[in-house]
């Protein structure tokens, strides 16, 4: 995937919207049915889905996963990530950076989980 194969519109909102807020409430984002969000660095981000239908595609991934209300997604890598709604509706998403704090536990944790099953 690259910008000339998906290019994202750049509007002041959304360029606003990709940096999402560090507080555990996170950032709302509503997108219109013709626009994307491009996620230059989104690793670690939680993608929760209000309202509609998100496509979600990753640079280097083969995989597209759509997402509908009530659905999340936790990004594990760093590669870009577009995300746009599908259909003619709007979408309404929430994204939230995972604390250092929190992302600290949860990767001690998986460690303890990996060297217990080893």
């Amino acid at each position: 995937m690259s910008a000339y194969a998906h290019p994202c519109k750049r509007t002041p909102a959304v360029e606003d919207a990709a940096r999402p807020a560090s507080d555990a409430a996170g950032r709302q984002v509503e997108l219109a049915a013709d626009a994307s969000l491009c996620l230059r660095q989104p690793l670690g981000l939680t993608l929760q889905v209000l309202e509609g239908v998100l496509w979600v595609s990753q640079d280097g991934d083969i995989r597209d996963l759509v997402l509908a209300a009530g659905d999340s997604l936790r990004v594990e890598r760093n590669a870009p990530l577009i995300v746009s709604p599908l259909g003619k509706a709007t979408a309404r998403l929430v994204l939230r950076q995972a604390g250092s704090q929190a992302h600290a536990a949860q990767s001690a944790q998986a460690a303890q989980a990996s060297a217990a099953t080893a």
